[in-house]
């Protein structure tokens, strides 16, 4: 389970705690977007801001939530339930998204150069310390896990669609 005070001080280091997360004006909080091909899009757009490897995954939030629109939520508590395997710079993953093929090439080149060679066995001691699956995406879609997680048929066809190519 990952609470509000991990992620205040993972992510707001040099900031004061929130009184009420998530909150007006509040940062704080378990970020997540509903939509795969989103997440990959903004985990690419966003490479500059993140100190880490970036790792998609499917989570479950409670607590005080903030809806932003269609583009996703903030909760002041949340879960992992499944971690993905795939790269978000793996070429099955650029349909989702809709960028410029020029981008993704000089984007998946510099990722690949910058990329942790452990990220793999990284990804799967995380899963193993939390409890929980980090299983290809192909796995995820056609083994029925995040059907069983209630992902929604839209998002189960959109990534269907990806396995396909």
């Amino acid at each position: 389970m990952i609470d509000q005070a991990s992620s205040r001080a993972a992510l707001f280091v040099q900031r004061e705690p929130c009184v009420c997360i998530p909150g007006q004006y509040c940062q704080c909080g378990i970020w997540a977007l509903w939509d795969l091909g989103r997440c990959v899009a903004k985990g690419r757009d966003h490479l500059s801001s993140v100190r880490g490897t970036l790792v998609v995954g499917l989570i479950a939030g409670w607590g005080k939530v903030a809806i932003h629109g269609d583009e996703g939520f903030r909760a002041q508590r949340a879960a992992i339930r499944c971690l993905l395997m795939d790269s978000i710079w793996d070429k099955s993953m650029d349909p989702l998204c809709g960028q410029q093929a020029w981008w993704l090439a000089a984007g998946r080149r510099l990722r690949l150069c910058a990329r942790p060679r452990s990220a793999a066995s990284s990804l799967r001691r995380v899963a193993s310390e939390y409890a929980v699956l980090a299983l290809p995406l192909a796995d995820a879609v056609q083994g029925g896990v995040l059907a069983e997680f209630g992902v929604s048929d839209q998002q189960l066809e959109r990534a269907r669609s990806v396995l396909v190519r």
